[in-house]
């Protein structure tokens, strides 16, 4: 029988005589049970090695050819052909599990979880009862049932008229009808809009259906661009010695000249009790979804929310969450990773199992989420008036609009030019600063004092609400995230929220694997500061430029005793600044040294 194997010679396991048969080539090999019937050459020489394989314990330590029986060992193996088909089998069983076995599995554990376990999508009953309502009728004010006084601010920068033309300007409208417009006061800012912009919204002021008063100005609603004058705003100096205006500093003016109409005597709206503010940033939203937001949000046992704030959640893109920066957990730390929890795990963690028990209130410092509905007591200067018990500000009363401001009033459904807005009295004043100790005024946005300390301005309102609340007295109801509620940035990424929503839970191991690979949340050296108290801190100082020679501005960080503002907690060692002449819509963030102590 031809046989084109190795030569091999195999060392018996037992004294016991065997004969052995050679082959033409004198290869020995120990007799085979004949096999009945006829076989092909190929089949007779793999039955004859599985035979041998079968009832030869021996094992082959080499496969070279004419190796000496001194390195042979008795032991059971396979021959040579059938390990390679052995592990080429392997080989594809391996590949085969990779691409078809552990995606396939991935994608049943998602369709499991987001059919049986999926997150925030049964909402309480209470917000399928108010949606119904609101598209069981087109009877205006229909999900607004206690008929509350409602203020909606807006500051927005639209580009070509995109937004007032496009579904944010649509869903504005949307819930002006759904909350009535004779409980609505409607204020939209601009800066600086473009002609597109100029005609997209005096087109979507003609849409409005806010009541008109006769002999009050603007009626109930205010749509106005306006040119802000840059130079006018406080700026902060750089170690160079050049002054610049702090990123923070100018969106805290633009969203409180949203506000001016409660501060302004010729407006409803100063004489009008609201009980509730909706700011509403240049998102695309759900209307329904904002009214469940200003009136499901933590409500008691008769139905009335229990909130001095409350925010939607939003996502640049079906996975993630947008507002980092603005965003803080019970215990002020940032968010890390921002996919679903959102929280991390650090300190008592209360955030992220509010997340994980699905509640629609989750406990936190701060947050925006592109719109937030507020307890509006806050923002009326004949409503509550507080005193924050900090220091840290000269009050400037007579602080108004920059005198080159000119205001271009939409409102009306007419485009015209008025003059510079003296109408803003006192009431209007340090918009942006910090209130001192003797000071009752209502809360408006501000910026950080500090050169190289960036907070966000819509972080640090919640800081001075949270103080105001605690300084009255008054029973904290506290400040809330809602994930019910989810808001975009594009049409496309709202209608992802709905299927994304279902099976986020899966992202859970990854949060955490994740933030603790990064060491996420990072460290805030402020964050447990008390609003009053007194903290050794470093602090950035710029030294007296008149007495150096030029150019030669000395600078740094010195250990300080300084007295804690609300809002430690938001803040960071950065400085974002605004271009420019023709850069002025762009924003930088300056290089900066961190002190030794914090690194």
């Amino acid at each position: 029988m031809p046989w084109d194997s190795p030569k091999v010679e195999y060392k018996l396991a037992s004294s016991q005589p065997q004969l052995f048969t050679e082959d033409h080539c004198g290869r020995s090999f120990p007799p085979t049970q004949a096999w009945p019937g006829r076989l092909s050459s190929n089949a007779s020489r793999w039955l004859t090695a599985w035979s041998r394989a079968g009832a030869t314990p021996y094992n082959l330590l080499s496969d070279v050819d004419d190796m000496d029986t001194h390195n042979q060992e008795p032991a059971h193996g396979w021959s040579k052909p059938a390990f390679r088909i052995r592990r080429r089998v392997r080989f594809r069983r391996c590949v085969w599990m990779t691409i078809v076995a552990l995606p396939t599995l991935v994608i049943l554990v998602i369709i499991l979880i987001a059919t049986l376990h999926p997150s925030y999508s049964h909402p309480p009953h209470h917000y399928h009862v108010l949606r119904g309502r609101a598209l069981g009728s087109t009877q205006p004010g229909r999900a607004n049932p206690r008929h509350e006084k409602i203020f909606i601010a807006s500051s927005i920068y639209d580009k070509q008229g995109r937004l007032a033309a496009g579904a944010w300007g649509k869903g504005v409208l949307a819930l002006v009808d759904l909350l009535g417009p004779d409980n609505v006061f409607l204020s939209v800012f601009e800066d600086d809009p473009d002609t597109l912009a100029t005609a997209a919204l005096q087109h979507f002021t003609k849409q409005i259906k806010c009541m008109e008063i006769p002999g009050v100005h603007m009626g109930n609603s205010s749509v106005l661009a306006e040119h802000i004058d840059r130079g006018s705003l406080p700026h902060v100096k750089l170690p160079n010695g050049e002054k610049r205006l702090k990123r923070i500093e100018f969106l805290a003016h633009v969203r409180n000249r949203a506000l001016a109409p409660l501060d302004d005597p010729t407006s409803s709206a100063y004489s009008t009790h609201f009980d509730k503010l909706l700011y509403i940033n240049d998102v695309v939203f759900d209307p329904i979804d904002a009214a469940n937001l200003l009136f499901s949000t933590n409500v008691d046992k008769s139905g009335k929310t229990q909130y001095h704030a409350a925010c939607a959640a939003d996502f640049i893109n079906p996975f993630k969450y947008y507002d980092t920066f603005a965003t803080r957990d019970h215990e002020g730390n940032r968010i890390g990773v921002p996919v679903y929890p959102w929280f991390s795990g650090r300190g008592r963690a209360e955030s992220r199992k509010d997340v994980f028990d699905q509640k629609d209130a989750v406990r936190v410092r701060s947050c925006w989420g592109g719109m937030v509905a507020f307890n509006a007591r806050w923002f009326q200067p004949d409503g509550l008036h507080v005193d924050l018990g900090v220091a840290d500000l000269v009050v400037d009363h007579n602080a108004t609009t920059p005198s080159s401001a000119v205001l271009i009033p939409i409102g009306a459904g007419s485009l015209g030019l008025t003059p510079p807005a003296t109408s803003l009295p006192e009431r209007d004043i340090s918009l942006n600063r910090h209130l001192a100790s003797n000071v009752t005024l209502p809360i408006r946005f501000r910026a950080s004092t500090g050169t190289f300390w960036d907070a966000s301005e819509c972080c640090l309102i919640h800081a001075d609400i949270g103080a105001a609340s605690n300084h009255t007295g008054l029973t904290a109801t506290g400040i809330y995230l809602n994930p019910y509620i989810r808001v975009a940035y594009s049409s496309r990424t709202l209608a992802f929220l709905h299927i994304t929503r279902r099976f986020e839970r899966v992202y859970t191991p990854f949060h955490k694997l994740i933030g603790w690979s990064l060491n996420l949340p990072t460290r805030n050296p402020r964050r447990m500061q008390e609003a009053g108290k007194s903290y050794e801190d470093m602090v950035w100082e710029n030294n007296d430029p008149e007495s150096m020679h030029a150019g030669d501005v000395s600078a740094g960080y010195k250990n300080k005793t300084r007295v804690a503002l609300p809002g430690g907690f938001c803040g960071s060692r950065k400085l974002s600044v605004l271009g420019e002449g023709p850069e002025m819509r762009k924003w930088y963030n300056e290089v900066i040294e961190t002190p030794t102590v914090e690194r």
